[in-house]
């Protein structure tokens, strides 16, 4: 099977050598607040990948809604941006009870891909942020909610967050 690979849009020239004052977590999408005023919108974008399935890359923009900002004690310099890759693939039916026949269920994860998926792809869905301070801001378009963006800036989950990234689960 052909596993097609959808690239993130996310502009790195944003962050990178800049100072991020804080974060605005939300139900879809996400933000971060730049120490000039900044506000920076994390989204998740979407891809076709085939017939029943769906991608999300993460993209980031200029962003002028008013959000509630959790600010951090003191800004971070983001020194490095690495991209995070994910395969994410589609097979047929289901754990648990659907509504409708033929169900399916997405995948994502580090792999391998089963040989009975029905679609697959490579996904370039997250970021790490990593700062001067030695802190992280870790970013992706969610595997389990589309459209949704998750964030995580405590230090302490940000392995975990990460593994979890990469360790396959339903979506």
């Amino acid at each position: 099977m052909e596993v097609p690979t959808f690239a993130s849009r996310f502009d790195a020239s944003l962050v990178l050598g800049k100072k991020v004052a804080g974060y605005s977590p939300e139900s879809h999408g996400a933000a971060l607040l730049l120490d000039d005023g900044t506000a920076l919108g994390l989204i998740a974008e979407e891809h076709s990948a085939g017939h029943w399935f769906e991608v999300f890359t993460l993209g980031i923009r200029t962003d002028a809604h008013e959000r509630a900002w959790k600010l951090f004690p003191v800004p971070l310099s983001v020194e490095q941006v690495t991209s995070l890759w994910r395969f994410e693939w589609l097979v047929e039916g289901a754990s648990g009870p659907t509504l409708g026949g033929n169900p399916k269920t997405q995948y994502a994860g580090r792999g391998p891909i089963p040989a009975a998926a029905l679609s697959a792809a490579r996904v370039e869905a997250g970021v790490v942020l990593k700062c001067a301070s030695g802190n992280r801001v870790f970013a992706a378009a969610s595997a389990t909610s589309p459209f949704a963006v998750d964030v995580a800036v405590d230090q302490r989950e940000i392995s975990k967050t990460l593994n979890d990234f990469l360790n396959t689960y339903e979506a």
